[in-house]
């Protein structure tokens, strides 16, 4: 009954001490980095500060990490600013310290499509405060490197099967919350920001899969997005399903010049993207399937007059470099009829070449 007493009272301490705010456990920082050492010879771990927190979201108690750095074989490998932990208690149970959960707030992510269409991870560091001197660009782009691979590297660690002797061997999920990702894309030569992104990854049986949302702003207009994504271990292939919806075409049309005839369809499209990615994160198609409800197309070289839309079904597939757009299936419904068509839609430096074939029936 006395530990039962013990332990009651040492839990309303700590629940005390957590109320008032994080509890360091920077005393205990040499005994955790010999332990870490001891079990993990072959990395170096160190770290500026190590507290205990209650996570308000999750409802559980977190580590919290500042200034993470992690070597193997005196090769940074990772460097990352702010990380909680979850600590396994299977792991504990073996005498073992090992994360189970990794969550990072406010990261700053940088996505590249370069000219052969391979895409690139990186990631922007905080921006500076007026009148702070930038580091060295040889400092910027090695804490840039380090801290791309440590995203990387855990990445892949979970895309593994698990092993217990790694230090990521019971990793089970990666969260990333409140943060921006900058898309660039050389192909298209455009620039996108996505901001208040969350992303979850979970290890599975067969690889990963993770969730992604946030918002996109085109134009003046803000576009929410979802995205779906499964990485197969063996197959080395990733697909992703994104959702979107209340895309105004006009904004899309005003993007790209080999775009501008989207500037006469005056509809908000909400739909479906999916991409099988190869372990380059390259693609060959794009499918999308897109519906559209009331809206206008002024298009004169289709019609001599605005035509009202009642309602808009489009399918097809995009090619990896955005060279031809292939249209399998357009329903629309319009002056009391009805319009099945297909066709393709070629886009090149000169223009784009639009070819339809298809039925109008029943126009009034």
């Amino acid at each position: 009954m006395g530990v039962v007493v013990l332990i009651f009272i040492a839990a309303l301490v700590l629940v005390a001490a957590l109320a008032r705010g994080p509890v360091s456990l920077t005393y205990f920082a040499p005994y955790i980095e010999q332990m870490l050492a001891a079990q993990y010879p072959d990395y170096e771990l160190s770290f500026s500060d190590i507290g205990l927190e209650w996570n308000g979201r999750d409802k559980n108690l977190v580590v919290a990490v500042d200034n993470l750095e992690v070597s193997e074989e005196n090769r940074r490998v990772a460097s990352i600013p702010d990380v909680t932990v979850v600590f396994s208690g299977e792991a504990l149970l073996r005498a073992r310290i090992a994360p189970a959960e990794l969550e990072f707030t406010g990261l700053r992510i940088r996505l590249n499509r370069d000219t052969s269409g391979a895409v690139k991870l990186g990631y922007v560091n905080a921006i500076l405060r007026d009148g702070a001197q930038s580091p060295p660009a040889e400092e910027t782009e090695a804490a840039e490197t380090a801290t791309r691979n440590g995203f990387l590297e855990i990445l892949q660690e979970l895309s593994r099967e698990p092993d217990p002797e790694r230090l990521t061997g019971y990793l089970e999920r990666l969260e990333v919350y409140d943060s921006s990702v900058f898309i660039e894309d050389e192909i298209l030569e455009r620039f996108w920001r996505v901001t208040g992104a969350d992303v979850f990854v979970w290890r599975e049986e067969h690889g990963l899969r993770g969730q992604a949302s946030g918002a996109i702003k085109i134009g003046n207009e803000t576009v929410s997005l979802v995205a779906l994504g499964d990485y197969d271990r063996e197959l080395k292939r990733t697909e992703i399903d994104g959702q979107f919806s209340d895309l105004p075409l006009p904004l899309v049309g005003a993007q790209a010049p080999e775009l501008e005839m989207l500037k006469g369809v005056d509809l908000s499209l909400s739909g479906h993207v999916n991409l099988d990615l190869d372990e380059t994160f390259r693609f060959e198609t794009m499918g999308f399937d897109l519906r559209a409800n009331d809206g206008m197309i002024d298009l004169p070289d289709l019609y001599h007059e605005p035509l009202p839309v009642e309602s808009l079904f489009v399918a097809g597939e995009v090619t990896g470099d955005f060279s031809e757009v292939r249209l399998d299936t357009i329903e629309a419904k319009t002056l009391g009829a009805t319009m099945e068509m297909t066709g393709t839609d070629e886009i090149a430096e000169v223009g784009t070449g639009l070819t339809l074939d298809g039925s109008l029936a029943n126009l009034q």
